[in-house]
């Protein structure tokens, strides 16, 4: 499984271990899930990833641990596309890499339940196999059951992601910053409707003194508007960026606004030019999972 989040500090509290992580997710059967689409451009990843997949399959040596090869298109292949990274794989609607006598087809798979698990059985070696999917597609969207199947298989027995949820609380208008010692696990959150803007009679300047107090209120200079799971930077201290905002706000009636946590001086990766840069850490966990 993985930890996947973000650090931030000002480089000098950095170098003496002071920072910030800001918890993103937690899960996935496989440490690997997130990474494995940039292992072509960097052999030292490649490596650390093949490590990585040995000491999860080293728990396990009378089990198959097989790679699902499935390209459903071109344009999915940027997600899917990886090297051979296990001995043994189940090609469906994929073309292998593994060596032929390690190919598992459909065909080949027995499907039993026991104790309340699905069981999928090689006929071929007359092992368990587990089904792993090393990529990050998201294979609900699928049309094929078969796939589907078999993915759904590597994950039985797991929890979803583990995220921070406000339940019924999560269409509050404000939502603070939720903490944990160094640890962020859910940022700041607003809801803005329509109704919030409707006594301003599509004054600029008005909306513009709106923006300004809420920024002032809540001490953040730019906020992310988000939708589903894209988010936009909105800079509550520039004229066109909160017009926008505002317009967003008109045609939706609601939006939902968090905190933005990265700025300029706490970025702590930066090029020779001291340019700063946003970052996204995946944290491979040991864990051990009960194949019964």
């Amino acid at each position: 499984m993985y930890i996947m989040g973000s650090l931030s500090a000002v480089n000098e509290e950095f170098n003496q271990k002071k920072f910030i992580f800001e918890l993103t997710a937690v899960g996935g059967p496989s440490a690997v899930n997130l990474v494995t689409r940039f292992t072509h451009g960097d052999q030292q990843l490649l490596e650390l990833t093949k490590d990585i997949i040995e000491i999860e399959e080293s728990q396990y040596p009378d089990l198959i641990f097989a790679e699902i090869i499935h390209l459903p298109n071109a344009r999915t292949g940027n997600i899917l596309l990886r090297p051979v990274l296990r001995k043994y794989e189940i090609p469906y609607m994929g073309r292998s890499g593994a060596l032929i006598q390690n190919q598992l087809p459909i065909e080949d798979l027995m499907v039993s339940v026991q104790h309340n698990q699905v069981i999928l059985q090689s006929i071929k070696y007359n092992k368990r196999v587990i089904p792993r999917l090393s990529s990050a597609h998201n294979y609900s969207d699928s049309n094929l059951p078969i796939y589907k199947f078999l993915s759904d298989v590597q994950n039985q027995g797991l929890s979803d992601l583990i995220l921070w949820d406000w339940n019924v609380f999560s269409d509050a208008k404000f939502l603070p910053r939720v903490t944990y010692k160094n640890i962020i696990v859910s940022r700041a959150q607003w809801k803005l409707s329509i109704e919030d803007l409707k006594s301003f009679r599509q004054n600029n300047d008005e909306y513009l003194r709106f923006f300004k107090e809420f920024s002032d209120k809540y001490k953040v200079n730019s906020v992310l508007q988000i939708e589903a799971d894209h988010k936009l930077l909105i800079d509550l201290g520039h004229k066109e960026s909160v017009l926008l905002l505002v317009n967003t706000i008109l045609k939706k009636k609601v939006v939902r606004l968090e905190e933005c946590l990265i700025s300029p001086e706490n970025c702590i990766i930066q090029d020779i030019d001291g340019n700063s840069f946003a970052n996204e850490v995946i944290i491979p966990v040991k864990k051990h999972f009960p194949f019964n």
